[in-house]
């Protein structure tokens, strides 16, 4: 899903609004939802999953997208970089300490590890009430 919509990242802005889905165009949620399924989930924690994945997946791709236009755009360093680069230290000192390297670090493409994890802990044992209030 991923790969198919990150060449054509409008699609994605499309899409996220909901009412323009076509039967066509859920094919990619018919998979994901059986292989939660698959995996153990119920039919309800499958399309939880798949919400999650959604998400995960169309945030990664608008964010990039936007992101990348504002740095074609502008070559001035963004807000992001200004801020970071004057952190206290004693206020916020693991970020200060991260700050000539935040701009790197969060370029990386991490979009399948990110993946694994969240799906590594949708798949978690499901058989324990969801603790509230955990943030």
């Amino acid at each position: 899903m991923h790969d198919a919509l990150a060449g054509y990242p409008w699609i994605v802005e499309v899409l996220v609004a909901d009412d323009l889905l076509s039967a066509s165009g859920l094919w990619y949620a018919e998979h994901i939802v059986d292989a939660a399924v698959a995996c153990g989930l119920t039919a309800e924690q499958a399309v939880h999953a798949y919400r999650a994945v959604w998400y995960y997946t169309a945030g990664e791709i608008i964010i990039r997208t936007s992101s990348g236009r504002r740095r074609a755009a502008d070559d001035r360093p963004t807000y992001r970089e200004q801020v970071f680069a004057d952190l206290d230290p004693e206020t916020l000192p693991r970020l200060a300490s991260l700050a000539g390297r935040w701009a790197a670090l969060t370029a990386e493409d991490t979009y399948r590890e990110g993946l694994r994890a969240l799906i590594d802990g949708l798949l978690l044992d499901h058989s324990e009430e969801p603790r509230r209030g955990v943030s």
